[in-house]
């Protein structure tokens, strides 16, 4: 990396860093704060972030520092500042530069390390208090490549903060769905040991091969996401348990419309919408975040997706191998989901700046939302060994820890060779 630093035009000083974009394989140049004011750049950020009640304000990058100075002066006695970086190179250059040398008092803490034990040690401390991460933009997309992962843990929690504004929803959820005590999705545990299962999600290359699913036979087990019962259905193809978890009435409706007394068995998470689950006559199953009472029974690593959530169910099952279908993770062909989906979109090419390697080893957009489900599934994959994964979904992302198959294939060797 090269850096450049020199007086800023207003007073202080400015860095800009030369790096090398390995999404769009060519050199790019970031300026670590403004030009011009970065003083003043500093006081309007930490006044963005700023709240009376928070404890501790927990900083994802350094930068020059002018940010921290700045939200330094805003705080109350019991209020603190933890700062982390993990860019030891432009600190090393930049340091002598930088307003951090200009603080003062106790009420704050520095971590400037590559240490991935360390970096893990305050994530695991900021996660169990529930605080939030504020990021420092700059410093975010200087993150080195051989600590990717750090990076997608971070995005994690920035999709994960920008859901608490469902919380209230999502509480009433909880209390209602809890108070009519449904049959615990435990029931369903180990019952599935190696037999393999299909989990039917809405991505774009469900297209492709969702017809196939007609030959399926009783030897493997289909998992569908909400987003695709109504088109199974329509298809006639054989469901043997649907997942949803959506909080809101509307979207999660449009999944049972004219097949509330459908007599497939419903996976649901606690926190999703009480009137719809209500509705929905036949077998249901409640399975709990979490964030529920430890001494809950089917309690399960969410995820934050229908799809997280049914691989989570699939794996509980003791199912073996798992197969993807319809698992993009991106906007395959720029659609969001597939044909006849209820939620099926189209995006203009340039639209979305995030990019991910699909199949083919081709760059194709997707979101932050999407890549967190991509590498959460990727940490579950490589938490579980002794599973066989494949992806069949022939489109969208690749996923790391997957064998890579059509769904042809896949329906060949599993539907012939039964031991």
């Amino acid at each position: 990396m090269k850096v450049n630093v020199k007086e800023a035009r207003k007073g202080g000083y400015t860095a800009s860093v030369t790096y090398f974009d390995e999404l769009n394989q060519k050199e790019a140049t970031i300026s670590l704060c403004s030009r011009i004011d970065p003083i003043q750049e500093g006081i309007t950020w930490a006044k963005n972030i700023y709240r009376k009640g928070e404890r501790a304000f927990i900083v994802y990058g350094i930068g020059m520092g002018y940010h921290i100075n700045a939200l330094m002066n805003l705080l109350e006695p019991y209020q603190r500042v933890v700062v982390l970086d993990v860019n030891l190179e432009v600190w090393e250059k930049i340091k002598a530069y930088s307003a951090i040398q200009k603080l003062k008092g106790n009420q704050y803490e520095i971590l400037i390390t590559e240490d991935l034990h360390q970096i893990e040690q305050v994530l695991l401390a900021i996660q169990e208090k529930q605080a939030c991460i504020y990021m420092y933009h700059p410093c975010v997309k200087l993150i080195p490549h051989k600590l990717n992962q750090f990076k997608h843990i971070l995005d994690l929690y920035k999709v994960r903060q920008s859901g608490n504004q469902t919380r209230t929803l999502v509480e009433e959820n909880y209390r209602y769905n809890n108070e009519n005590r449904y049959p615990n999705i435990s029931s369903w545990y180990n019952t599935l040991k190696n037999k393999p299962v299909i989990i039917v999600s809405a991505g774009p290359s469900l297209d492709k091969n969702i017809d196939l699913l007609k030959e399926v036979n009783e030897e493997i087990f289909i998992l569908a996401t909400g987003r695709t019962l109504k088109l199974l259905i329509e298809k006639g193809i054989r469901v043997d348990m649907f997942c949803i978890i959506d909080p809101t009435e509307e979207l999660m409706f449009k999944q049972i419309e004219g097949l509330a007394n459908l007599q497939v068995p419903m996976a649901f998470l606690n926190t999703a919408n009480h009137k719809v689950v209500d509705a929905y006559r036949g077998p249901k199953y409640i399975a709990y975040t979490e964030e529920s009472p430890e001494n809950q029974e089917g309690r399960i690593d969410s995820g934050g997706s229908v799809a997280t959530v049914a691989l989570e169910l699939a794996i509980k099952f003791g199912a073996n191998p798992i197969i993807f279908i319809g698992q993009d993770l991106a906007y395959t062909n720029l659609k969001s989901h597939c044909n006849n989906s209820i939620s099926m979109s189209t995006i203009e090419n340039g639209s979305i700046t995030k990019k991910v390697k699909d199949i083919h080893g081709k760059y194709i957009p997707t979101t932050l939302a999407l890549l967190s489900f991509k590498w959460w599934i990727e940490q579950k994959i490589r938490k579980t060994p002794g599973i066989k994964f494949i992806n069949a979904t022939e489109g969208g992302a690749y996923i790391e820890g997957c064998e890579h198959q059509t769904l042809a294939y896949v329906l060949q060797h599993y539907m012939s060779r039964r031991e």
